[in-house]
């Protein structure tokens, strides 16, 4: 059984990841606004521990899918650069006792896939967290061919 969980744990890790860019969900993202055919307006949102670099790089990803073409057949205009705080409402599951469950009237949530043993259940609540994060505000625009 430890065996089977040093094999799995990797995994679970690393799905959490996220390392593509990936449209505004209220936190983090990028979020384009057209401006003209080959012109776009980006506002584009990472966590603060990124660099200034990483998030331009992937601006210009978020550009390139906004303006269907390649990160290096678009241009980033004049840039704007902030940082700042935002509470953030965080789900997180509190594993509790079968018993505990029980007298509160709390179910297991939805079918257990095979070979996954849960012992007890969850109670689920939302924490807020206060994230750092970077902003960046730009235009992006297709390269001209030369």
């Amino acid at each position: 059984m430890n065996n089977k969980l040093f094999l799995v744990l990797p995994f679970l890790f690393l799905s959490g990841c996220q390392t593509a860019t990936r449209p505004y969900d209220g936190v983090l993202g990028y979020k384009t606004t057209p401006v003209s055919d080959s012109v776009s307006e980006l506002t584009y949102v990472d966590e603060d521990k990124r660099s200034w670099e990483e998030v331009e790089v992937r601006a210009r990803k978020a550009c390139a899918r906004s303006l269907k073409t390649t990160p290096d057949q678009t241009l980033l205009g004049a840039l704007s650069k902030t940082q700042f705080s935002q509470f953030v409402a965080m789900p997180v599951a509190i594993p509790m006792s079968p018993g505990a469950a029980s007298k509160k009237g709390m179910q297991r949530p939805g079918p257990i896939p095979s070979g996954v043993v849960i012992q007890g259940t969850a109670s689920s609540h939302a924490f807020d967290i206060e994230m750092n994060l970077k902003k960046l505000v730009t235009t992006c625009e297709l390269a001209r061919k030369t």
